[in-house]
């Protein structure tokens, strides 16, 4: 499984050395470069899974519960991952637009579009916990086979919206790592 990965993990590091991060110089450069990194595989790792887990709850020969129970085990790996994005992404800011110039970010494009990635973002973050604390567990208690099919088509339905919405966040990012901040 490592040999598999590994490579997958590498290619999206490499990302790293294409955009903002990679204008960086001196001694913080490794650093911005670092939380790029980091950033880029929480949200590679973080799509794989909702993709894994579309195709778990797709498919018909599949036990609900069970894929109830996989999706509660990912809750704490899920949670580290939020964070990380979250610490990451907030450290790649910091570079880009220093905490003073976050009021004058909003009239940039690339502000704009930064604040639409992080409203789309947010709502990944409700639709995770909607995931984690009901849907999950909702899926593993149903008692008959209504309850268990209104379970799992509430939770494919959720965990397609957040595909949707990472994949939506991939097109915005394409086009914010084109962009000047117009900060300088």
């Amino acid at each position: 499984l490592i040999l598999m990965i590994l490579p997958l993990g590498i290619a999206a590091a490499t990302l790293a050395w294409s955009g903002h991060a990679a204008a960086s110089e001196g001694d913080l450069a490794l650093m911005r470069i670092g939380g790029d990194i980091v950033h880029l595989l929480v949200a590679s790792t973080w799509l794989g899974a909702l993709a894994l887990f579309l195709a778990l709850l797709s498919d018909p020969a599949g036990e609900p519960d069970a894929s109830g129970r996989v999706l509660a085990r990912f809750a704490g790996i899920g949670t580290v991952l939020v964070v990380l994005h979250g610490v990451s992404g907030l450290s790649n800011l910091a570079f880009i637009a220093p905490l003073g110039t976050w009021k004058g970010l909003i009239t940039t494009r690339y502000g704009q579009l930064l604040a639409i990635k992080l409203m789309l973002f947010l709502g990944m973050l409700i639709l995770a916990g909607l995931n984690r604390l009901v849907f999950a567990p909702g899926l593993v208690s149903a008692v008959d086979r209504s309850e268990t099919a209104r379970s799992l088509r509430t939770i494919r339905l959720s965990i397609a919206l957040e595909f949707c919405a990472a994949l939506v966040i991939l097109l915005v990012v394409s086009r914010l790592g084109l962009l000047d901040p117009g900060l300088s």
